[in-house]
């Protein structure tokens, strides 16, 4: 009786061990991996290419871009509108920041927010 407890016992934590590395591993990947990925793709991309255009080009196109990488980016986090709307508008901040302090603080504020998914 008491074997078979402890290969209940050892068969549970070898679940819950699987569980927590999988976890541990998709906290990497969403914290660190991807928010550098899509600020590089979704922001920096974008908008390093409009910064080689004059001040006479960027400053009326910088928002129209900055808008439309932002509802693509959404849309790429899923079609609703809702989801669109958060997003989108968290986007538009990141885009802002990136502008104003640079890649690494847009990715850093990227990861925090992605964080708080395994944090909630």
């Amino acid at each position: 009786m008491f074997s078979a407890w402890v290969q209940g016992v050892a068969a549970y934590s070898m679940v819950e061990f699987e569980r927590d590395v999988f976890t541990v591993r998709g906290a990497i990947s969403d914290c660190i991996i991807t928010p550098i990925w899509e600020e590089a793709f979704f922001r920096y991309a974008p908008l390093t290419i409009i910064a080689a255009f004059s001040d006479k080009v960027r400053k009326p196109i910088t928002l129209p871009i900055i808008i439309l990488i932002s509802v693509y980016f959404a849309e790429q986090h899923g079609a609703y509108i809702e989801n669109i709307l958060i997003q989108g508008v968290l986007s538009m901040l990141l885009s802002y920041i990136m502008l104003k302090k640079g890649f690494w603080y847009a990715v850093a504020i990227h990861a925090l927010y992605n964080l708080s998914d395994y944090l909630i």
